[in-house]
């Protein structure tokens, strides 16, 4: 694992199959003053993916990120996956993680599946002053899966964020 504070740093214009802008595994990271903008994901987390991590995000703009470009279905490590990870959280993918998001802008991110703005799976967030705005998640059939944000709890069922002061 690493823990590395990131402090007025901008994370632009990149690809990968999850977690373009930035990817956390076992990561207890710090962001303050951070923008993650225009990073494309073939799967999940365009912007950020958060997987067994628990981060402090504080005055991060998280903007115009794009999930599920392409047709791959890719699993959290970045490999092939049947369970239909693609395009899970264009803004944020938050999965098996307790990350506190403060004073956060998830603006103008576009996924193929589950949530243009946050996708929570299993995880326990703590949202304060965060605004999730102009987001869209559409697939090509025209179903959509929530444009701000989808919780799924997996198999526990008592995990759901806790959201306070937010839009």
């Amino acid at each position: 694992s690493s823990n590395p504070t990131l402090i007025n740093v901008d994370v632009i214009q990149n690809y990968a199959a999850t977690g373009a802008g930035i990817r956390l595994h076992y990561s207890n990271a710090i962001f303050t003053n951070v923008i993650v903008k225009d990073n494309i994901a073939d799967g999940g987390g365009g912007g950020i993916m958060m997987y067994l991590s628990d981060p402090i995000l504080t005055q991060v703009t998280i903007n115009d990120n794009h999930s599920g470009k392409d047709i791959g279905d890719y699993s959290w490590d970045g490999s092939i996956s049947q369970y239909g990870y693609a395009g899970r959280g264009a803004g944020l993918w938050i999965e098996h993680s307790n990350p506190i998001i403060h004073q956060v802008l998830v603006k103008g991110n576009i996924s193929t599946h589950y949530a243009g703005g946050i996708h929570f799976d299993n995880s326990n967030a703590i949202l304060s002053h965060v605004t999730i705005t102009e987001n869209v998640a559409e697939d090509d059939q025209g179903w959509n899966y929530s444009d701000a944000m989808t919780i799924d709890p997996g198999a526990q069922y008592n995990i759901i964020p806790s959201i306070t002061n937010s839009i």
